[in-house]
């Protein structure tokens, strides 16, 4: 009798600790998509250092998949883990270059990046990978599936982030991004091709939050199931 006594008041304090650590550290998986009304950002091309012109980058697929971690509740301290996933863009023509099936990768591997503790706030996305990973020149002129252009974004490299109850356990994720890169590649038959990308890459999508309770519940039900087979036992 003493030993299941103190199985029982085990089995409490594991769901009091459970309950204690969902409280006070977390990860949550969220899936972002880009936003095309908050995106603002541009290419620009040149040909042998001469501007050619540039057009308005208009996403219109893919997401990022990421991870929200977040310690402590006043404020928690929040980061944004895992970031990675795959954008497509509108169709570009600029002069005489057009730029079909354009695709952008947005991702670090498995690095973590903090925010300033404050909602809305901000975040240091510096070192984050960005790549032209997909579209063809005039038709197959040249492939950037083929020859990518990647970027690593500088630091400080200030991304604004924020999370807005919008139900029961449901909140309502923006991240938007400012990127400022540019390089070259040379195109058969043109010359030395020049791009840009300046301005902010928006994304928004939704985090769910599970209810603490339900550990403590599910804690407590396994000490109720113990209790009542406890009484049966001691009955036989």
């Amino acid at each position: 009798m003493r030993c299941a006594t103190r199985f029982v008041a085990a089995l409490a304090a594991v769901a009091v600790v459970g309950y204690a650590s969902f409280s006070s550290a977390a990860s949550f998986p969220a899936t972002l998509v880009p936003n095309a009304a908050l995106t603002t950002a541009q290419v620009s091309v040149s040909l042998n250092g001469f501007p050619l012109g540039s057009a308005p980058i208009v996403p219109n697929g893919g997401s990022i998949a990421l991870s929200v971690d977040q310690t402590g509740s006043a404020p928690p301290a929040i980061s944004l883990d895992n970031l990675n996933g795959q954008i497509s863009v509108n169709n570009l023509t600029i002069a005489f270059l057009s730029v079909t099936g354009v695709g952008l990768q947005v991702g670090n591997g498995t690095g973590s990046f903090p925010t300033n503790g404050v909602n809305p706030g901000t975040v240091d996305l510096g070192g984050l990978f960005v790549s032209i990973n997909q579209g063809l020149v005039n038709g197959g002129l040249f492939d950037f599936s083929a020859s990518p252009a990647n970027f690593n974004l500088p630091s400080p490299t200030i991304a604004n982030f924020s999370e807005v109850l919008s139900g029961p356990n449901t909140y309502d994720l923006t991240l938007t991004i400012p990127v400022n890169v540019s390089g070259s590649s040379p195109v058969q038959g043109i010359g030395t091709v020049g791009f840009s990308l300046v301005g902010n890459l928006a994304f928004t999508g939704t985090k769910v939050v599970p209810e603490p309770g339900t550990i403590a519940m599910l804690g407590m039900g396994v000490i109720g199931l113990v209790a009542v087979g406890r009484r049966r036992f001691r009955k036989a």
